[in-house]
């Protein structure tokens, strides 16, 4: 499964030079990032700046008498990503595409996760969503909004309820 993780990052690792303008429908699609469910992160619509993962490993401690605890593998815990980015109004789809964001996660339901490439990363939850206006309008609009979102590994398919 980590190498779920390693292929989300590795989509976003290319080199310098390789990004062309959008000239048509094939190359629109280029310009995707991600999609979580119906929401598209992509330069259009809500770009993301850093993607960073997360796993742990857990090891319990054995006590033994006269000697050092033995550690013993017990699992590991669910991966994790955190995605954090900024839109600005006038551009993309501006600040609201936050709202778009946050009323996918408030479905309360994993969703899939696919890169921009079309790599199918299983079914993820959003866990923690926080977002922050700076830079008001004259009406209380944002001109820049900042997001963070928190996602947790559901599994590579839905199960049954």
């Amino acid at each position: 499964m980590s190498q779920i993780i390693d292929d989300i990052t590795a989509v976003f690792s290319t080199p310098q030079g390789e990004f062309e303008p959008s000239t048509g429908q094939q190359d629109d699609a280029a310009r995707v990032l991600m999609s979580w469910g119906d929401f598209e992160f992509s330069v259009d619509n809500l770009a993301y700046s850093t993607l960073s993962r997360s796993a742990e490993w857990r090891w319990s401690a054995q006590e033994l008498i006269g000697k050092r605890d033995q550690l013993q593998f017990t699992g590991k815990s669910t991966k994790t990503v955190n995605i954090e980015g900024e839109a600005y109004s006038g551009f993309g789809a501006g600040p609201e595409a936050t709202e778009a964001l946050f009323q996918q996660a408030d479905l309360e339901r994993p969703l899939l996760l696919v890169s921009g490439l079309g790599d199918i990363f299983g079914y993820w939850v959003v866990t923690s969503f926080t977002d922050t206006a700076t830079s008001l309008l004259p009406g209380g609009g944002a001109r820049r909004r900042s997001f963070r979102i928190e996602m947790k590994y559901y599994g590579e398919e839905l199960q049954d309820e």
